[in-house]
């Protein structure tokens, strides 16, 4: 590991989605903070959400890479009691209650991890001043992602706990909130939640449906050059342009898979394609890995902490701030030159 006694820099950090295969975000994170940074505030979606409120709660790097390794991700397989009857009993929980494990073991481990370092509501992780005084909700340490498919909407918790629900935000748990964003469909049991404002009742799931990686949370549209970078972590390799994809239409499951995958990918892959997003993004590619296996072996979650780590370092070796800033703002004078101003954007190059 890199010495501890640089200088510390700021940045805020988002981080994808992606199951079992969260180890390789812990390790890109602990890089990070090895190369001297700290996190103003994080975002995270599913796996994401969970590391991500681990780095906002104070838990040390070694800590958690400890914890890539001790946590029993079997165990957070806990089956619903028709779900223990087999794929018959599987089906079954899927009709009734929605998925085919309960999310109980990874919500209380969750909420057992932070209450270790101090946290449980939200208002634990609240900064002394919002860093964007147009949005004084954005005065939290931690954004999680989850999705409100009552609503049809993406919810960003604690911020939408008032604007969408009319409850306190300072009195949500915060493992709750993390348990919803990893609901994923059809595997866990949706979380629910009660609007104080019309009193129905709303079914929360997987973040990923609606935004699995939030890098875009922290930018702002004031014109005002950001104080630090916001950092993106994902969990894939960035696709090149010759990239083969399999057909939709092979038979009627990928067909679903595929309409599953572009509602849940469809609006971030045209976000990670940006120049803006691809300077500020570490891209580890866990291709290779079963989201959904929670049986992997500690050899498996040590090599993914071990490229997430590496790919971070090589990321932030190559990484200037000032540059990014440079290359940014030609690129948005190139666009602007280009752009003629009677014809509504479109280009005249």
């Amino acid at each position: 590991m890199l010495p501890s006694n640089k200088p510390q820099k700021i940045a805020d950090l988002a981080l994808e989605g992606g199951g079992v295969k969260g180890t390789a975000l812990v390790g890109a994170a602990v890089a990070l903070l090895d190369s001297g940074y700290t996190f103003s505030r994080v975002a995270g979606t599913s796996a994401g959400a969970f590391v991500g409120a681990f780095i906002a709660a104070g838990v040390p790097a070694p800590v958690m890479a400890q914890l890539t390794e001790t946590m029993d991700l079997k165990s957070f397989a806990d089956k619903t009691f028709l779900a223990k009857f087999g794929i018959p009993g599987e089906g079954a929980s899927i009709l009734a209650n929605k998925g085919i494990y309960k999310g109980k073991n990874l919500r209380d481990w969750v909420y057992d991890v932070l209450k270790e370092y101090g946290v449980e509501t939200f208002a634990d992780l609240k900064l002394p001043l919002s860093v964007d005084p147009a949005h004084p909700e954005r005065c939290y340490k931690f954004v999680c992602i989850t999705s409100d498919i009552t609503r049809q909407e993406m919810i960003e918790l604690p911020g939408d706990y008032a604007r969408v629900y009319g409850l306190d935000p300072d009195k949500q748990l915060v493992a709750d909130a993390v348990a919803a964003s990893a609901a994923i469909p059809l595997g866990f049991e949706p979380q629910h939640i009660r609007s104080a404002i019309t009193g129905q009742v709303s079914t929360l799931v997987d973040g990923g449906i609606t935004s699995s990686f939030p890098i875009d949370i922290f930018d702002t549209d004031n014109g005002v050059t950001p104080r630090w970078p916001t950092f993106g972590i994902r969990l894939e390799g960035e696709t090149p342009a010759t990239q083969i994809y399999p057909s939709p239409e092979r038979n009627f499951v990928q067909y679903i898979l595929a309409l599953y995958n572009t509602a849940c990918h469809g609006r971030d892959a045209r976000i990670e394609a940006e120049p803006k997003v691809v300077g500020r993004s570490i891209f580890i590619n866990t291709s290779w890995v079963n989201p959904n296996d929670f049986g992997i072996s500690v050899a498996v979650r040590k090599k993914l902490y071990d490229e997430g780590y590496a790919a971070a370092r090589k990321f932030i070796t190559g990484f200037s701030f000032p540059a990014y800033l440079r290359q940014q703002r030609a690129l948005r004078a190139a666009s602007a030159a280009a752009t003629s101003p009677g014809d509504n954007g479109l280009s005249v190059a």
